[in-house]
């Protein structure tokens, strides 16, 4: 795996192209840190943290754990930040809300003596966007609290539980049991998950005993076949830019090499055995999902960093996406085979050295049509090996109100249109 080689003797190996990409890499992740361009909306942000509240509550081990992150409180928090950003009064420190902000806040004066450089690219911002006055809590970080909120909810979260040194009640396990059930609604259609812990024998002689485990599967109701498996991620962005990239390089390619794997034992044969001791096996194509809590500084969508990733997936059918992306992402479609498209698009757009800064980015070019787009890149490839053959998706931004105020959307028709309507800057060639 990646460890094995030193990130300067990795970047001596990289072809040029390549290592510009890592050079620039810790630029993105600055400036995602301090003026994220991704495409995120509150109701997505909303879900997701709906649904973690919801695991907590559900599952002993956790609730005992975590008695101030419940569904009422969540939407008291939910309220009070509405409220802040309609210019009304902050949280009341005895409000319901308060007893989740408490987590996810710092005190009032207490970064003072911090360099702005520092406190600009540290995860301050997405993991305590409150700051805690003696009567009040004040959203500071408003986009974060709006748009962004499940990363200091985890964050806090895992706090806690490290604080509770107890094994069976992690920061991943939660983030799993969270992953399945939004993706499975997000696929919709009747398709479930495993019950847990499911397990697959991939005939491979494992380091470590839980390699087996299967963090996501998506079972058909009717013939009970795998049509999707997945490795799930919890991890929290590094403590600072400099050491994003090396973080990037060990987990990506670790989550890759595990889709791959499992992916690999399911084509041969092999099934994949739940929690009660049924099994089921494969029908083909089996779609490849990794399933992050953010999304690396947009390295996750650079064909040039991806690429250079040992283990990186090769299969048109695999992405590996954060949480917020893959709802994006899955609300646009009505079945697998549509979804299976999408893949096989963002893939040949990989193979082509077409690079993005968003996923949002890539869905926008699809829905605007994936031939045309294709075409287009096509038709710019160099005409000979020796000139540059990188090029870049135009991106689009949706706006701050826009962002805040879309709506769920009821169908997936709904949700193309509405995306794409929201979606400033649809012209997507790079001129």
């Amino acid at each position: 795996m990646f460890e094995a080689m030193s990130l300067e003797d990795f970047d001596e190996a990289l072809p040029a192209t390549t290592a510009m990409a890592f050079a620039s890499a810790d630029g993105r992740e600055f400036q995602s840190r301090i003026a994220s361009g991704f495409i995120r909306f509150r109701w997505i942000a909303r879900e997701v943290s709906a649904a973690l509240v919801k695991e907590i509550e559900e599952a002993p081990e956790f609730a005992a754990l975590l008695p101030d992150f419940t569904d009422r409180n969540l939407k008291q928090l939910e309220l009070g930040i509405d409220m802040y950003g309609s210019r009304l009064l902050p949280l009341s420190i005895d409000d319901g809300g308060a007893r989740i902000a408490q987590h996810l806040s710092v005190a009032a004066g207490s970064l003072a003596g911090t360099e702005l450089i520092d406190l600009a690219t540290s995860n301050i911002r997405s993991e305590r966007p409150w700051i805690r006055f003696q009567d009040a809590l004040v959203p500071v970080a408003l986009r974060t609290a709006n748009l962004e909120i499940e990363s200091g909810l985890l964050a806090a979260v895992d706090r806690i539980l490290l604080s509770s040194k107890l094994p069976a009640a992690t920061k991943g396990e939660l983030f799993e049991r969270t992953a399945q059930q939004l993706i499975l609604e997000a696929l919709g259609h009747g398709y479930r998950g495993p019950q847990r812990p499911a397990t697959l024998a991939c005939g491979v002689a494992y380091e470590r005993a839980d390699d087996r485990d299967v963090d996501f599967a998506a079972i058909a109701p009717n013939s009970g076949s795998v049509i999707a498996i997945g490795e799930v991620k919890a991890k929290s962005r590094s403590k600072k830019t400099r050491s994003a990239l090396e973080a990037f390089m060990a987990q990506i390619d670790e989550v890759s090499e595990q889709i791959s794997l499992r992916l690999d034992a399911l084509e041969k044969g092999s099934s994949l055995k739940d929690g009660h001791g049924r099994e089921y096996t494969s029908m083909n194509p089996v779609l490849g999902l990794g399933i992050l809590l953010h999304g690396y500084g947009g390295n996750l969508t650079d064909s040039r960093t991806m690429s250079a990733l040992p283990n990186a997936a090769t299969r048109e059918l695999v992405a590996i996406l954060d949480i917020h992306s893959w709802i994006i992402v899955l609300n646009m479609f009505d079945s697998p085979m549509e979804l299976q498209e999408y893949l096989r698009f963002r893939f040949q757009l990989r193979e082509l050295s077409v690079i993005a800064m968003d996923e949002a980015d890539l869905a926008i070019a699809y829905l605007s049509g994936p031939e045309r787009t294709l075409s287009f890149f096509r038709s710019t490839l160099p005409k000979s090996k020796g000139q540059e053959s990188v090029r870049t998706l135009n991106g689009c931004f949706v706006s701050a109100k826009d962002s805040i105020e879309t709506l769920k959307p009821s169908s997936s028709e709904g949700w193309r249109a509405t995306l794409y309507s929201v979606a400033e800057n649809n012209t997507i060639f790079e001129n």
